[in-house]
């Protein structure tokens, strides 16, 4: 299986996704990304419905992969659009590559990376609070309920206790 013209998003599991979606006609990559997955859907002449929160990602995908038998959602799976858009589509499979791209890892200015001296960011846009903004403002309470709540974290009072020092 080729992943035409891309060296953003290559999908290690190309053939297993390819037997899950099976025969269906209409598809749903709720995590866009590259495009990876939905240039095989396309290959395959499948109708993708590509959704992601990154407007980055977005743009690169819409530049690689055009807009024939493609629609665009910018928003997150999980989202009051993107449900809606979903539920317009009418899909036969739904995708969901669940991770944080390389790519969003590798550009320092993007913020997710943890090398030193990188901003602390981890937006996928511009809108919002960033990491940095969030540590620094929040209290102990929410940083510990935070820690525990979402990253599962069995030392959250400590780390909590920590970040504010």
């Amino acid at each position: 299986m080729t992943d035409p013209g891309s060296t953003y998003h290559v999908p290690v599991l190309a053939e297993r996704v390819l037997q899950a979606a099976g025969d269906a006609r209409r598809v749903v990559d709720a995590t866009l990304g590259g495009g990876g997955h939905s240039a095989l859907f396309r290959e395959r002449g499948m109708e993708v419905l590509a959704i992601d929160r990154d407007p980055d990602a977005l743009r690169a995908a819409r530049a690689r992969l055009g807009e024939q038998g493609i629609t665009y959602v910018e928003g997150a799976y999980g989202d009051d659009e993107a449900l809606e858009a979903v539920a317009r589509f009418h899909p036969d499979f739904i995708l969901m590559d669940l991770g944080v791209s390389s790519h969003q890892l590798d550009r320092e200015e993007r913020g997710f990376s943890f090398r030193p001296g990188a901003p602390l960011d981890m937006r996928m846009g511009q809108a919002g609070e960033t990491a940095a903004d969030f540590l620094n403002d929040s209290s102990e309470q929410t940083l510990r309920a935070v820690f525990a709540d979402y990253g599962d974290e069995p030392r959250a009072a400590a780390l909590a206790r920590e970040v504010v020092r």
